[in-house]
């Protein structure tokens, strides 16, 4: 099928098995690739699905849905978006999404979804469908089971609705609901109508198939719906195995060691949930303190206690010790799916236990895989497989099952390892948000309108800024043959050091072959110029210079593994005669040096047996071409001489071909090098001053976050056009000190490209963002506004509304889209709480609003009159 155009600036694309119409395409097909998905278009009817059709673009007035999450069950899912919808998706049956199947129109006749609910293949509006709630209620979040749904409002209300044959919505029957239904249980409500802002906090919720954990304040764990495998956790009262339990039951069992079942109970030790995920049948939790406890169905050893028998309680998991520090793992992201449960540690190591695979794990076991430095983002579990995001989110990567394309690479070919999904309509994009189904998969994009998203983006930057010779952001001038080189200092010494010793030299090596050095310093690669001559004999120069000076091992093993790669993918017809020719002269004379003669090559066993590596590659390749008949493709080939022909006859056959499998891969470790650079406080060639008392100050690398940063970039070469004194105040542009304490954090960014956005820092770092010339639509900004969004309470938001309407005042102009999108949300929460806010803060309120028109507009808004003569 061909993919369809989205209405909205940030697609949704989904991949597998549409059963159920899950994926909101023609139902029971198949997406062997992403398929596009559309929040405001219908498909076809059914009798038109055998093609389909040609989309026309959105148009540019298109209203921008951007997606806050994306929550998935078995067969179905919601996307809650930003301004308020929620959309869903799949269901065997309408009240799996929370709409009334029995509903009537105006008219007296039945609503044609309650007919055609099995024809439905695209996204449903429920504000539209369900609007008796959908539309009233503000929406947090959001679990779901097999046909059942459980909902959070902001205002901490607990709502369920769908298949309730088990007791999993916990109402204390076991009738199936039609309708979003208020749960009134007592641990879940206030104490007292005079106490009713004194309700305790759900942190936290997880659906299995058929039962439902929720944890108030992070801390108390209840548990409902099917216990056949003891997956609520409930074994020490009259409750049988094989009976449901309909009402919300407080775990009482967890225990401070896996065989301290009588002495230490989970009321006892208290300790804060970070988090939760649910399996088929089981349940895993971890602990703030890093501890991990795990219950139910454990069939194939899915949770992870080295058997595979039934936990009847939350038990502890042991999980293995780093194997690099001897410390134990922290667990940094967790969930569950069916009989898998995947963790990921904060060294970015994953783990997974259950049926993965052909395989059973009952402990957690690392899974290896090559790859260069990563950090992951996200992480989400399906049946038997799950998908991760790496990087500030730029790239997907996909393993395990593929039976039903749910991995998106276009086959059925399961992955043992990792892979990273690859498509051109995918290249430009970042995953804003991921999910994983039973045979599904469903994310999020935003397209990537700016060159700064990612690290290899920086290092791009990186690269072109130093061959653009901007000599105000350097410390350090190297001269090599004649030619001028502009570097960072600091970061030349951490990735290649050799290259300051190569200073005001002029026969060692030449101007071309050392700009690739540059190169890689810089962007971590060595970019080969398309087109330009000759240049696989300035690879085969530097290679040769670099195997004969071991000595620098991390940075020059990698480099000369580079090199190889790079010199074998320029070999062919045409260049491997003059290839061959320049490296046996390379080779005697460095076995010359010993008599004397001038050689910037080692004459080592160890050298030369590198470049005696490559050679045989080169004589393979010859060998094959002679086996093919292809020998009049090859220029210049009877200048070999006698010798040489006589050894690709006799030994070339033997010779290897080097390949992505036998040259060495070397973990990159370019954003450790930066970051190292950023933390350490004792180096960097800039002082930035961050407030006119001169308290705050931050040392930094200017080429390194001005590549990053325009704001900065245009503050330096101002300042160094007319001094050259290294401290530089840049405290205009912080002008509170929530935006200076936060700096360094926007700092970290511009070295690591990545970034640990909080609540409280999420405003001021949104300021920063907007002060430094960054791009608004970059995802940082936008998970600072999502996170500033999602945080708005009645105690934060009036302080909030009036910092937003003190800088625009102070501006005098209109502040930034996102600022714009922050103080419209906090308008909304005041208008719906106007009495509220009145009664919490009296004749203050008035305060926070800096201009008392502010106020009295708000107030005849909410009234619903006009002011009288335009006052």
């Amino acid at each position: 099928p061909h993919p369809t155009h989205f209405a909205t600036k940030m697609p949704f694309f989904c991949t597998g098995t549409s059963t159920n119409n899950s994926l909101c395409i023609y139902p029971h097909l198949h997406a062997k690739i992403p398929h596009l998905l559309s929040l405001r278009e219908e498909f076809p009817s059914q009798s038109d699905s055998s093609s389909f059709p040609e989309r026309q673009p959105p148009s540019a007035s298109s209203k921008s849905d951007i997606p806050l999450h994306i929550f998935t069950g078995n067969r179905h899912g919601f996307i809650l978006t930003a301004d308020g919808a929620v959309y869903a998706f799949g269901g065997a049956t309408p009240e799996a999404l929370g709409i009334n199947p029995e509903r009537n129109s105006g008219s007296g006749a039945s609503s044609p979804l309650s007919h055609n609910f099995a024809k439905k293949s695209s996204l449903i509006n429920l504000k539209v469908e369900s609007k008796e709630f959908f539309d009233k209620v503000r929406i947090k979040d959001i679990a779901c089971g097999e046909d059942f749904s459980i909902v959070l409002s902001q205002n901490n209300e607990l709502y369920c609705f769908g298949a309730n044959k088990h007791g999993n919505l916990g109402l204390s029957h076991e009738v199936d609901i039609h309708i979003p239904t208020k749960n009134t249980h007592p641990a879940f409500l206030a104490d007292s109508a005079a106490d009713a802002n004194s309700s305790r906090s759900i942190t936290h919720m997880a659906c299995g198939n058929f039962h439902t954990c929720i944890v108030l304040d992070h801390v108390d764990l209840f548990c409902f719906g099917n216990n056949k495998d003891f997956q609520c956790g409930i074994v020490s009262d009259s409750v049988s195995r094989n009976k449901n339990i309909a009402e919300p039951r407080h775990v009482l069992s967890f225990h401070s060691t896996s065989d301290d079942v009588s002495t230490s109970t989970y009321e006892e030790k208290k300790e804060r949930i970070k988090f939760i995920a649910s399996g088929r049948e089981h349940n895993v939790v971890v602990t703030e303190n890093n501890t991990i406890w795990t219950w139910g169905g454990n069939s194939v050893g899915q949770c992870g206690v080295a058997h595979e028998r039934p936990v009847t309680s939350p038990q502890r998991m042991q999980f293995p010790l780093n194997s690099e520090t001897g410390e134990t793992h922290h667990i940094k992201l967790l969930d569950c799916s069916e009989y898998l449960t995947v963790f990921v540690t904060e060294s970015n190591d994953i783990f997974v236990c259950g049926q993965f695979l052909d395989k059973r794990y009952n402990t957690p076991t690392k899974l290896e895989f090559d790859s260069e430095t990563y950090s992951v983002d996200q992480l989400s579990v399906g049946d038997g497989f799950f998908m991760f995001t790496t990087n500030a989110n730029t790239s997907l990567w996909v393993c395990g099952k593929n039976d039903a394309f749910q991995l998106g690479l276009g086959n059925q070919v399961s992955k043992q390892r990792p892979t990273r999904v690859k498509h051109d309509f995918l290249a430009s994009s970042a995953f804003s948000h991921i999910a994983c189904s039973n045979l599904f998969s469903i994310f999020s994009t935003f397209t990537k309108q700016y060159e700064i998203e990612s690290h290899s983006d920086l290092k791009d930057q990186l690269l072109a800024q130093a061959h653009r010779r901007t000599g105000y952001l350097y410390d350090l001038e190297l001269v090599v043959s004649g030619k001028q080189f502009c570097v960072c200092r600091d970061l030349v010494e951490r990735r290649y050091p050799l290259a300051i010793h190569l200073d005001r030299t002029n026969d060692i090596i030449s101007a071309e072959a050392f700009s690739l050095i540059i190169d890689y310093i810089y962007s971590d690669d060595v970019r080969v110029p398309p087109g330009k001559n000759n240049y696989e004999l300035i690879l085969l120069e530097l290679y040769a210079f670099i195997v004969s000076h071991p000595q620098h091992s991390s940075h020059n093993t990698k480099l000369e593994n580079i090199l190889l790669r790079r010199i074998s993918d320029t070999v062919s017809e045409n260049t491997v005669v003059h290839l061959l020719r320049k490296l046996d002269d390379i080779m005697k004379t460095s076995q010359g040096a010993g008599r004397g003669q001038k050689s910037s090559i080692s004459n080592s066993d160890e050298s030369l047996s590198h470049l005696r590596v490559f050679r045989q590659h080169l004589l393979a390749f010859l060998k094959k071409v002679m086996d093919e008949n292809r020998l009049a493709d090859v220029p210049n080939f009877k200048a070999l001489p006698v010798d040489v022909l006589h050894e690709i006859l006799l030994h070339g056959a033997s010779y290897k071909l080097l390949n992505e499998e036998n040259v060495q891969s070397i973990k990159s470790t370019h954003i450790e090098d930066l970051r190292a650079l950023c933390i350490d406080a004792r180096l960097g060639n800039t002082r930035l001053v961050l407030d006119s008392s001169g308290r705050h100050a931050l040392r930094v690398h200017r080429s390194i976050i001005a590549a990053r940063c325009p704001r900065l970039k245009e503050i330096f070469n101002e300042h160094f056009q007319r001094n050259n004194d290294v401290i530089v105040f840049i405290e205009k542009y912080l002008d509170d000190e929530s935006m200076i304490h936060v700096f360094p954090e926007f700092v970290e960014f511009l070295y690591t490209g990545e970034i640990v956005i909080s609540p409280k820092n999420a405003m001021p770092m949104i300021r920063i963002w907007e002060a430094m010339g960054m791009p608004m639509n970059h995802v940082v900004s936008l998970r600072c506004q999502e996170m500033s969004v999602n945080t708005l309470t009645l105690d934060n938001v009036l302080p909030l509304y009036k910092s937003l309407l003190s800088r625009q005042k102070a501006s005098e102009k209109p502040g930034s889209q996102a600022l714009g999108m922050l103080e419209q949300e906090c308008k909304k929460l005041c208008l719906r709480h106007w009495r509220d806010l009145h009664s919490r803060f009296g004749v203050d309120m008035l305060q926070y609003f800096v201009d008392p028109r502010v106020y009295f507009s708000l107030n005849c808004e909410y009234l619903g009159v006009k002011p009288v003569g335009g006052r």
